[in-house]
This record gives C-alpha cells, sequence and structure tokens, in this order.
C-alpha cells in the first residue's frame, strides 16, 4: 500500500519540454541545430572583437587627446611642465580614453553587421 502511495505521487509521462536546450531522455542536452551553431560563434566573434576594439580604442582615444591638449597648449601660449607634453594630461587621458573605449567598438560592429 505504501508502494502505491509514493508511485502515484511521481509524476507520469515525459517532463516538459520546454526547457531550453534539454531533451527528455537521459537529461543530455540535445544537439544544437546549425543555425543555433553558427549564431552562437558569429556572437562570439563579435563579443571578442568588441572588447578588443574596446581596449585599443581606450589607449588611441588618449593618445590623440593629449595631442589635442598639446595643441591646446600652444595655442594658448600656457606654460609647459618639465617632462610631461601637458600638464593637466590625465584629464585629456581620461576623456579621449572613454571616448575612444566606446566609440570605436560601436563603429567597427556597426559596420560588421550592416547588410551587403
Amino acid at each position: 500500500m505504501r508502494d502505491e502511495q509514493d508511485r502515484s505521487a511521481e509524476p507520469q509521462g515525459n517532463p516538459p519540454d520546454d526547457m531550453a536546450g534539454w531533451s527528455s531522455g537521459g537529461g543530455r542536452p540535445r544537439g544544437a541545430s546549425r543555425q543555433e551553431n553558427d549564431d552562437a560563434i558569429a556572437f562570439g566573434r563579435k563579443f571578442g572583437l568588441g572588447c578588443f576594439t574596446f581596449v585599443i580604442g581606450g589607449f588611441s582615444g588618449g593618445m590623440v587627446a593629449v595631442l589635442v591638449g598639446r595643441i591646446v597648449d600652444a595655442l594658448r601660449n600656457a606654460p609647459g611642465c618639465e617632462g610631461l607634453p601637458v600638464c593637466n594630461w590625465y584629464v585629456y587621458v581620461g576623456v579621449g580614453g572613454l571616448l575612444g573605449a566606446f566609440s570605436l567598438p560601436v563603429l567597427v560592429l556597426k559596420r560588421l553587421t550592416r547588410k551587403r
């Protein structure tokens, strides 16, 4: 009698198929379709390229901003600091680095995802 109660409490039939990526047999993930696999690879490449261009954009934007600061100081006839291109270089590097770090990945990924 106890066994009958235990069996009646167990769910009958197969588990629901709404669990994405899992088949109903054995708890193993089902094989991804070719389209899903291609989409995952494309996302990984875009993500990696975005991270790479984020770093490169930050450095290049900071260097260009220091050049702009050097030109601005030359036009203003500002006194120079010994051993530094610009006395307040950190402001130029910060602003230029942020602009470059966000604009370069956006431009590259926008160009890559454009329809041909």
